[in-house]
C-alpha cells in the first residue's frame, strides 16, 4: 500500500483544525497528546488515532494533518476536521472543514500528485492502490440533531438518517470518481455511552447511557450497511471494508476488566458528572464542587475526554 488518506471527524483528525483560525474545535494544548508524542498535537486523545495505528501497521509514517505547510503528500494526508460532519451546517458552526471541503481538499491534492509524478498512467495507478479511511456522521446526530428540539420536532430520525446516508454516498462516488478503490468506512460507536452522554442522560432522569443517541447511531450504522451492500454491487472496481466500530465497543463496555479498562464511564481528563461537566484541560469555574481529573493513567480508561476515546481504546479498533 503505497498511501493512506482520511477524511472525517476528531476519530481521525492529527490537527487540521490547529490550522483553522476561527475554528472552535481545538485541543492543541495540554494534556492532549502527552501518552505518545509528549506535547499537544490537535489530536483529541492523549495519542495515537486509529488512522495513526492504521499507518503505522502498513509501515507508513504518521499522517500530516493536510493543512500543515510542511505536509508531504508522497505517502496519504489525513484531511479529518474535529468537529465536522456529512452536513454543511454541522461543519459551518464550528468553523471547521466539512466532508465536501475535506474531498475538494483531496481532488486538488490528486491533481498536484499526478502533476508531480508527471506521468497520469502512474498517477492513477498510484490513488487506486492506496487506502481511504472514512468516519462521519456522529456529530450530525449528537450536535446538529440531538441539540436543537426544533429540527427533531420537524424532521423524523429515520428522515434525518437518509440526509447523511445521501451525503456519504455523494462522498464515496466522489472519492471513487478521483481514483479510489480500497475503503475502509468505520460505523459509529456507542454515541449514547460517551461520558457526557451519560451527563446528560442523568440530566433526563435516565440511568446509564443515553438512549435516543443510542437508537439513532444504530439506525444510521443499519443505514450505512445497507449503503455500503449498494455502493459494492454497484462499483464492482472498488473494494469497501466496514469497521463494525460498534460491536467493539459493545464489547468492551459489556466486559471491561477483560480489556483492562478501570473506568468505562468516566473522562480520564475533565471534571464534574462523569468528569464531562468541564472539559478535559480547561479550567473548572471557582468553587467547581468536583475535583478536576488531569488525565493520569490513561490505559486504563475507555475515555480519554468526554466525548473521545483513549488511544489505548483506539488501538483495539
Amino acid at each position: 500500500v503505497p498511501a493512506l488518506f482520511a477524511f472525517g471527524d476528531s476519530l481521525l483528525d492529527a490537527g487540521n483544525n490547529v490550522y483553522i483560525a476561527n475554528s472552535s474545535a481545538r485541543v492543541d494544548f495540554p494534556p492532549y497528546g502527552e501518552t505518545f508524542f509528549h506535547r499537544p498535537t490537535g489530536r483529541f486523545t492523549n495519542g495515537r488515532t486509529i488512522a495513526d495505528f492504521l499507518a503505522m501497521h502498513l509501515g507508513l509514517p504518521l499522517l500530516r494533518p493536510s493543512l500543515d505547510p510542511a505536509a508531504n503528500f508522497s505517502k496519504g494526508a489525513n484531511f479529518a476536521s474535529g468537529g465536522s460532519g456529512l452536513l454543511e451546517s454541522t461543519s459551518f458552526d464550528a468553523g471547521v472543514f466539512s466532508m465536501s471541503s475535506q474531498i475538494k481538499q483531496f481532488s486538488q491534492v490528486a491533481s498536484k500528485l499526478t502533476k508531480e509524478m508527471g506521468n497520469a498512467a502512474h498517477a492513477k495507478q498510484f490513488l487506486s492502490q492506496a487506502i481511504y479511511i472514512i468516519t462521519s456522521g456522529s456529530n450530525d446526530i449528537g450536535i446538529t440533531y440531538l441539540e436543537n428540539t426544533t429540527l427533531q420536532q420537524t424532521v423524523k430520525p429515520q428522515e434525518f438518517i437518509q440526509s447523511l446516508i445521501h451525503e456519504y454516498n455523494k462522498t464515496i462516488l466522489a472519492l471513487h470518481r478521483l481514483g479510489a478503490r480500497k475503503m475502509a468506512i468505520f460505523e459509529l460507536g456507542v454515541l449514547g455511552c460517551t461520558p457526557f452522554s451519560r451527563l446528560v442522560a442523568s440530566t433526563m432522569n435516565e440511568t446509564g447511557c443515553l438512549t435516543q443517541a443510542n437508537q439513532m447511531g444504530m439506525l444510521f450504522n443499519a443505514n450505512l450497511e445497507q449503503l455500503v451492500r449498494d455502493l459494492r454491487s454497484q462499483l464492482p472496481d472498488m473494494k469497501i471494508a466496514l469497521g463494525k466500530t460498534l460491536n467493539i465497543f459493545t464489547g468492551i463496555l459489556n466486559n471491561a476488566t477483560h480489556y483492562g479498562f478501570a473506568s468505562t464511564t468516566s473522562a480520564c481528563c475533565g471534571a464534574g458528572p462523569f468528569n464531562a461537566g468541564v472539559s478535559c484541560g480547561r479550567k473548572a469555574p471557582p468553587n467547581y464542587p468536583y475535583k478536576v481529573a488531569t488525565g493520569k493513567k490513561p490505559s486504563r480508561f475507555l475515555f480519554w475526554d468526554r466525548v473521545h476515546p483513549t488511544e489505548v481504546a483506539y488501538s483495539l479498533v
